[in-house]
C-alpha cells in the first residue's frame, strides 16, 4: 500500500473537522490514484501553541522535524491550495518540492496533490469569512475571496 503525507493546517481546528478533511483527501487520492493510500499525518493533539515567544518556535520546530520524519515515508504528498497562510504547511510543500519533485524531471509533480481549501476544509473558509466580515463590514469582498489584515499576516 502506497503512503500519502497530509499537509493540512490544523490550529484553530476541532479534531473533527481535521478529521473531516482527512478523510475528504483520502478518498480523492485514492480515486485519483486508483489504489488504497496509507495517510501519514501529525496526530492533531501534538499540535503545539505557534505563539510569538523563542520557546512557542522551538516546539514548533520540534512539530515540524516530527511530520519531516513522516514525510520521508510517504511515496505521495497532499495539501489545499491556499497553504501559504499557514507557514507550517507552506514549508512542509517547499520541502517536498526541493527533494522529491526535483529528483523527478521527466514528471516532476506525479507525487504530488493539491486540493481545493473550499473543499477539503471548509470551515477554514468559513472562519477567514467570518474574520473578514468583521474586518470589512460592509466593504466584503467577493464571495470567492478572503481578506487578509495586516494582523493575520504576522500571525504566522
Amino acid at each position: 500500500m502506497k503512503k500519502l503525507f497530509v499537509s493540512i493546517p490544523l490550529k484553530g481546528r476541532s479534531k473533527e473537522e481535521i478529521q473531516d478533511s482527512l478523510d475528504k483527501i483520502k478518498e480523492a487520492a485514492e480515486g485519483l490514484l486508483d489504489e488504497k493510500v496509507e495517510l501519514l499525518h501529525s496526530d492533531p493533539k501534538d499540535v503545539p501553541d505557534f505563539g510569538k515567544d523563542e520557546e512557542d518556535a522551538r516546539e514548533a520546530l520540534k512539530f515540524l522535524s516530527k511530520d519531516l520524519e513522516l514525510m520521508a515515508e510517504a511515496d505521495y504528498f497532499a495539501t489545499i491550495d491556499c497553504n501559504y497562510d499557514y507557514r507550517h504547511c507552506a514549508l512542509e510543500e517547499d520541502i517536498f518540492r526541493r527533494y522529491f519533485c526535483d529528483t523527478n524531471p521527466i514528471k516532476p509533480m506525479d507525487n504530488m496533490m493539491k486540493f481545493s481549501t473550499n473543499i477539503v476544509c471548509p470551515d477554514i473558509i468559513k472562519k477567514e469569512r467570518e474574520r473578514a466580515k468583521k474586518i470589512w463590514g460592509d466593504r466584503m469582498i467577493r464571495e470567492d475571496e478572503i481578506a487578509y489584515d495586516e494582523e493575520r499576516m504576522n500571525q504566522d
